[in-house]
């Protein structure tokens, strides 16, 4: 679907194997469809709402999220991160909010489906999502990139595995290097400003 996954594919294997890139799509009309955002807005009523969907699992990198968080409640205060999904570190990422002193502007809410899920895209402010490369696991493509663009919504995304086919430079949102938490937090605050 991207590539960087091509690039890995042939590395891995010691071979230059002549692989087609085909990008993987999302159904546009699913996110054009009137929802109800409002009940997301009203739960997060004067808040700027920074979104992630996906498992939470170590390579996709909320914990980036959470680390740059202080940088950005503190030239905005009215933030909150909002993070769609469960998995295997949830308990981790909650005790690191703790430990960071941002728990009280971070929500977990779980996995969603449907509308509701278009309803989360379509009520955040900036769509965040900062995956990692860990040996041979990493995000591939990322259509969540894909779905925060069809709600029109800028992203802030890290350079790590075949985000660029995702998510356009300066175009469809920003790109801070891999694992950089300053720069994911100024890319944050510029989208937010």
């Amino acid at each position: 679907p991207s590539a960087y996954t091509k690039q890995k594919i042939c590395e891995h294997a010691g071979v230059e194997y002549p692989i087609t890139v085909i990008h993987n799509g999302v159904h546009f009309d699913r996110f054009q469809k009137q929802v109800d955002v409002e009940s997301v807005q009203d739960r997060y009523s004067g808040k700027k709402i920074l979104l992630t969907v996906g498992g939470l699992w170590g390579r996709k990198g909320h914990d980036l999220v959470l680390q740059m968080l202080p940088f950005v409640l503190q030239k905005n205060p009215d933030v909150v991160y909002v993070i769609v999904g469960d998995g295997n570190s949830r308990e981790n990422l909650e005790n690191l909010a703790k430990e960071l002193g941002v728990d009280h502007a971070v929500d977990f809410v779980g996995r969603k489906s449907g509308d509701e899920l278009v309803a989360y895209f379509k009520a955040c402010d900036v769509y965040v999502h900062t995956p990692k490369v860990l040996d041979l696991k990493f995000e591939g493509f990322g259509i969540v990139y894909l779905e925060a663009s069809a709600c029109s919504k800028p992203i802030v995304a890290t350079d790590a595995g075949g985000i660029r086919d995702a998510v356009l430079d300066r175009k469809t949102g920003l790109i801070a290097p891999d694992g950089d938490v300053q720069g994911i937090a100024e890319r944050v605050i510029q989208l937010l400003e």
